[in-house]
């Protein structure tokens, strides 16, 4: 079996950019021109920290081509042309704003000024599935059909120097694109996810912003579910169950009697047992019962032939119709001649 021990780790890194109001100088602005007609777009619309930014403007009803058009950043001059109508800068640290001003002169005299404020944020993402696994198990837990799966926010915000507490932040949920609801709120930063749709990635986003909205980071992941397994593991009187050798195909029985033990990896389940898992076992094809645990079974030699007993498992989960798992192992016993195997 392959363990996986990977901790799955996403982070999304992004900013807030609150658009002002556009000002004009009143004298000057033409009847059929109003501060709303032009507007700067940003690439990526929701830039993070250290990163390049490129603002382009659109205009309504304003000649861009042959207008004067300056750009500042925080107060400096950084480019002025006719017909500047994009420029690149970049952002600065987490929380750090950086303020962008445009100054637009018309040929008909008229001038524009459009402020857009952008200070970075992060939030980062940590997604646990809730499957089952043995104690001590080094792998990771795996995301399985319908199990599921406990989502982490872990954000970075700061304002003004300040850094935000969860109790100050507005957490807002969606999974597969849908609000949830009950999981949003003041400081509700985790939330156990169910896949709408079984056989499909579950993506599952948040947007966390602070209590005025000025001041905002989104994070997203998509987990991709898989088929639970199964695995045999003997549980030897003396020394326990020896989890550091699976019984894969076939075993020998060295002993008078073996004791199997199965373990339902990865379904929605709290213990190798649990209730809501059905087993059904078969030797050579015929159905037998484990007589103690569900997931257990004891098998012994009878007199002194030798052979081969194909013993199958069945673990279907009671309520996520999509939980299953099947495993056949070959026991080998005695010398060989045609034998009897019991349990």
């Amino acid at each position: 079996m392959t363990m996986m021990t990977a901790s799955n780790f996403h982070k999304t890194i992004i900013a807030l950019f609150v658009i002002l109001p556009l000002f004009a100088s009143a004298q000057l602005l033409p009847s059929y021109l109003t501060a709303g007609d032009v507007t700067i777009h940003l690439s990526p619309e929701s830039p993070g920290a250290n990163q390049t930014v490129k603002a382009t403007l659109e205009g309504l009803g304003v000649d861009l081509d042959r207008s004067k058009i300056s750009w500042f950043v925080n107060g400096e001059l950084e480019k002025a042309s006719v017909g500047e109508k994009s420029f690149s800068f970049k952002t600065g640290a987490i929380g750090a704003s950086v303020n962008l001003i445009v100054t637009i002169e018309t040929t008909d005299g008229a001038k524009i000024n459009n402020t857009v404020t952008i200070t970075p944020a992060e939030v980062s993402l940590i997604w646990e599935p809730t499957s089952y696994v043995p104690p001590f198990y080094k792998g990771k837990r795996l995301y399985s059909y319908g199990s599921p799966v406990k989502v982490i926010a872990l954000p970075e915000i700061i304002k003004d120097g300040q850094r935000f507490s969860d109790d100050e932040l507005i957490y807002k949920w969606k999974v597969d694109y849908k609000i949830i609801q009950d999981a949003s709120g003041a400081g509700k930063n985790t939330i156990m996810a169910r896949g709408s749709v079984p056989l499909k990635p579950t993506t599952v986003s948040v947007e966390v912003s602070t209590l005025d909205g000025l001041v905002s980071a989104f994070g997203t992941i998509t987990a991709q579910p898989q088929a639970p397994l199964v695995a045999f593991y003997e549980d030897n009187p003396r020394l326990g169950i020896l989890f550091n050798k699976e019984l894969s195909d076939t075993a020998t029985l060295t002993e008078q009697e073996i004791n199997l033990f199965a373990v339902p990896y990865f379904f929605a389940a709290t213990a190798a047992a649990d209730a809501k898992l059905n087993f059904v076992w078969q030797m050579n094809s015929q159905p037998v019962s484990p007589g103690g645990e569900n997931n257990q079974i004891t098998l012994r030699q009878v007199g002194g032939n030798a052979g081969t007993a194909a013993i199958a498992l069945r673990i279907n989960h009671l309520k996520a119709i999509f939980q299953f798992a099947a495993k056949t192992l070959n026991i080998a016993f005695g010398e060989k001649n045609n034998g009897l195997l019991s349990f």
